[in-house]
């Protein structure tokens, strides 16, 4: 079992894993805004270098991330399986989905970073 790295992790999610119950239907509460951030700013921080194409991973210009993979990819920092993989990626956008209304701009961020995921 790999696990994803915890820095930039939302909170949410970490409190989340903390949890006795970690009933995926009644995550702790979180605001759509702070989930929207944390979530996007944990996937930029799992992406290769190539992705950022030399911007700053923590200025607000660094999306949209580059999307033309070198052959060579491996996507080292996003490859793990089991409960605490790509996963928890996955349960973080159901998450923010589940908080947003369709074509508001929370819902257009969601879009745009499951778009990226998938």
């Amino acid at each position: 079992m790999l696990k994803l790295p915890a820095a930039h992790r939302p909170k949410v999610i970490t409190l989340w894993l903390r949890s006795k119950s970690q009933a995926v239907d009644s995550p702790p509460s979180f605001t759509v805004e702070d989930l929207s951030q944390e979530l996007r700013k944990w996937w930029v921080s799992l992406m290769p270098d190539w992705r950022l194409a030399g911007k700053d991973a923590n200025a607000d210009g660094v999306w949209p991330l580059a999307r033309r993979a070198p052959g060579d990819e491996i996507w080292r920092k996003v490859k793990k399986v089991g409960p605490q993989g790509i996963a928890l990626v996955l349960y973080g956008l159901a998450m923010w989905r589940s908080a947003c209304v369709v074509g508001d701009t929370f819902h257009r961020e969601y879009v745009s970073v499951l778009e990226d995921v998938a």
